[in-house]
């Protein structure tokens, strides 16, 4: 029997490289309070919390 293999869409290992590399590249010459600096994004810039604020306003209900 023949073993079919599927295309993928999206890798999620190769992306979650490049993101490293992106991160590292603009950080690496940082100073340790630049650094710090760069990762502390205000929660309405952060695309990760956008989701908090949506829950937090009752915009989205939970499920028990």
């Amino acid at each position: 029997m023949e073993t079919i293999k599927n295309q993928k869409d999206f890798d999620c290992l190769k992306m979650k490289s490049e993101i490293q590399a992106k991160i590292y590249a603009e950080i690496k010459n940082m100073t340790t309070e630049e650094r710090v600096a760069y990762f502390r994004i205000p929660p309405e810039q952060d695309p990760f919390r956008q989701c908090d604020s949506l829950i937090n306003n009752n915009k989205v209900q939970m499920l028990d």
